[in-house]
């Protein structure tokens, strides 16, 4: 099909997917600021000998994101994503450090 023939709802859904390109930057983005920040509060705990994982706190994002969900995203599929973005955010608090037993 050339470009002269192609169905009209095709230009509808390169403005759909213009849009979610550009919400899918601004995740980037933010994950990336939000990144910089744990960063921050690892040395901020590491500096005042505390704890680096509080599973107390990782219930309160969960809850607090549940509670403000309107929809669509459904609540599992939201606690499922901030998992991961907790586990990576973690991992920049104290990185995973690997020990090698062997001759030298």
């Amino acid at each position: 099909m050339s470009e002269e023939q192609k169905p009209a709802w095709t230009d509808d859904l390169a403005v759909l997917r213009e849009q979610i390109d550009a919400i899918d930057d601004s995740i980037m983005d933010l994950l990336n600021r939000r990144a910089q920040l744990v960063v921050d509060v690892g040395k901020l705990k590491t500096a005042h000998q505390q704890e680096l994982y509080v599973p107390s706190r990782e219930r309160t994002i969960f809850e607090r994101l549940r509670a403000q969900n309107q929809g669509p995203f459904p609540n599992d599929a939201i606690r499922r994503v901030f998992r991961e973005i907790i586990s990576a955010s973690l991992s920049l608090e104290h990185p995973m450090r690997v020990v090698f037993l062997g001759p030298k």
